[in-house]
């Protein structure tokens, strides 16, 4: 073989039936590791992560120089057919009909390694009913001078409040500063509907009480409160992907927790791609038991009810 072409060949390598180029390319330079790396762990995460983003359109934060450079969101993909592991979903926006891109099998996920990718997001949708979410997402976003301890509370108050509903609900990690609570629902309210639920709910958390919450994405009233983001729950807009990274130094992760492990975690980044394997290795159960099967109804008078 050849100089040129053995450099060639050593410049790309095959995780899961995709090609990846410039394997060796440091995506997370801080920690040494290698966009093929990355590859193998999204290989060996599929099984875990799949459930939350399979038939969902996605957007991800491409990176192509790795965390320290210039990053992007994209959320239409023109070519998506010629992408192994990649299909297309039509979505009618205002501007027309947009493609995006859902990923299929572990192939899909390494393929969006191959594009950049350092953060997936998922619609609260699948695409056999886009305008009906079947899951409902709070995103509890601490302000400035807010403690872990108080954003714990706070994700254990909306818990509280969606079980007098009758809705039970769920805990991730952000692998950011925030956490979210996950309710799932039966895919037959409108966005309208869980978006007027969800305000409600977060509106009650600020009158109640308002030196803790605030309601509104308004960032000059967030300091020394948390803000109660119910505005993921519109149609178009996404929530970070189970076990997805981000784009943060150290490689910290989202991740499912059981609302048992909150007070033994010391911040939403807890978790870092480095001990994913070994966590979800040991879980003796899902942390989100049932999460995939349960569907339960908001309740009637939607917006009276939070």
């Amino acid at each position: 073989m050849s100089q040129s072409r053995a450099a060639h060949h050593s410049d790309r390598a095959r995780v899961a039936g995709v090609s990846l180029s410039h394997p060796a390319r440091q995506v997370y330079a801080d920690l040494g590791m290698s966009k093929r790396e990355l590859a193998e762990y999204y290989r060996d995460i599929a099984e875990h992560m799949l459930p939350s983003i399979e038939r969902r359109p996605l957007t991800i934060v491409r990176c192509p120089r790795g965390q320290g450079g210039q990053c992007f969101f994209q959320k239409h993909f023109d070519n998506v057919e010629s992408l192994v592991g990649l299909e297309g979903i039509d979505v009618e926006e205002s501007t027309g009909v947009g493609r995006y891109a859902t990923a299929v099998g572990v192939a899909g996920l390494v393929q969006l390694v191959q594009l950049g990718a350092l953060e997936i997001h998922a619609w609260l949708a699948t695409s056999e009913r886009l305008d009906c979410p079947d899951q409902m997402v709070f995103d509890l976003d601490p302000g400035i001078g807010v403690t872990w301890a108080r954003l714990r509370d706070a994700a254990r108050e909306v818990r509280e409040r969606l079980d007098r509903r009758g809705l039970v609900s769920f805990v991730r990690t952000t692998g950011g500063k925030g956490l979210h609570v996950v309710a799932p629902l039966d895919p037959v309210r409108s966005w309208e509907e869980v978006r007027a639920f969800a305000r409600a709910l977060a509106d009650a958390m600020q009158a109640d009480t308002p030196a803790e919450y605030v309601a509104k994405a308004d960032k000059q009233l967030r300091a020394g409160k948390i803000y109660v983001d119910y505005l993921r729950n519109a149609r178009g807009a996404t929530a970070v992907a189970n076990y997805s990274t981000r784009t943060k130094r150290g490689a910290p992760v989202a991740v499912p927790i059981a609302w048992e492990e909150l007070s033994r975690l010391t911040g939403a980044n807890h978790y870092r791609l480095a001990g994913i394997r070994r966590r979800v290795a040991q879980l003796e159960r899902p942390a989100w038991p049932d999460f995939a099967t349960l569907r339960q109804k908001l309740p009637d008078g939607i917006a009276r009810s939070a």
